[in-house]
């Protein structure tokens, strides 16, 4: 229906100009361009599996990014530690984590 495809459009709308708002903020957009590893699992030897937004290999550390549309909450932060332990079990060292909520450009060390 066309009410449902201008509500679409909006939504679409919205997120391209976050994503414009992302590359705008330095510190971001610095982040964001850095050849990275994106979304693939890390399977465990137990069998779970996980998936960073983002791991970054830099000179001398692993940064790691997710990223999430809501607003801060402390379970975020605790899903980043839990992807530093696994990084850090595959020998990744001096992970520097952060979350990225798009929504409102923020970045926060976690």
């Amino acid at each position: 229906s066309s009410a449902a495809s201008d509500v679409y459009k909006r939504q679409a709308s919205g997120f391209t100009d976050e994503c414009k708002l992302l590359f705008e903020t330095p510190i971001i957009r610095d982040l964001l361009v850095l050849p990275s590893i994106s979304e693939r699992d890390l399977l465990l030897p137990e069998g779970d599996i996980y998936r960073p937004d983002r791991v970054i290999e830099a000179e001398n550390s692993t940064i790691l990014i997710d990223f999430k549309g809501g607003f801060p909450q402390e379970k975020h932060k605790n899903q980043l530690s839990n992807y530093e332990n696994i990084l850090q079990e595959m020998g990744y060292s001096n992970v520097k984590k952060y979350l990225l909520y798009t929504r409102n450009q923020l970045l926060v060390s976690a």
